[in-house]
């Protein structure tokens, strides 16, 4: 069945690929969000919404210096997510019974890691837009949620399984 295993081979190829591009486009989308709010930054208002409730009304405000804090988090983390993800090894942990069981446990990490942070990009960029920009950021918020929520049960999932 050599046609199979062509077939698997050119599929995960495409896999690794649009995650590469993931990883790429996410790190991209984190510096175009830190580049609008320094932009931004001298014109926004002095008191911004700092907190919303359920209903989605913001219910407390704070400096506008404030929005540095969650886009301080997104950039950290983005990067450091981006760097962890970007070779297998630099999360592999030694396995003395297989180490290609190792390896797909490396693999499947990094995987998880390129979607959880572009899970998290989209949450705080949510979080960012509904302070900054007074925008109804729900369906970034629930994109975030859902993308790092699925990145996080399947990554456990098939770690397990690997």
């Amino acid at each position: 069945m050599p046609d199979g295993v062509d077939v698997r081979s050119r599929r995960a190829l495409g896999m690794r690929r649009a995650l590469g591009a993931l990883r790429v486009a996410t790190l991209a989308w984190i510096g175009g969000i830190a580049l609008t709010i320094l932009i931004a930054f001298p014109s926004l208002p002095g008191t911004l919404p700092v907190h919303f409730g359920l209903s989605g009304a913001a219910d407390a405000w704070g400096p506008r210096a404030t929005v540095f804090a969650p886009l301080a988090i997104l950039v950290a983390l983005g990067c450091s997510l981006f760097w962890a993800s970007g070779d297998p090894k630099r999360v592999l942990k030694p396995d003395e019974e297989s180490p290609e069981r190792a390896e797909r446990r490396a693999r499947v990490a990094c995987q998880t890691l390129i979607l959880a942070n572009a899970g998290i990009a989209a949450l705080l960029s949510g979080v960012l837009f509904s302070m900054a920009f007074d925008w109804d950021a729900v369906p970034l918020l629930v994109a975030g949620a859902s993308l790092l929520l699925v990145a996080v049960v399947s990554g456990v999932w098939r770690a397990l399984r690997a």
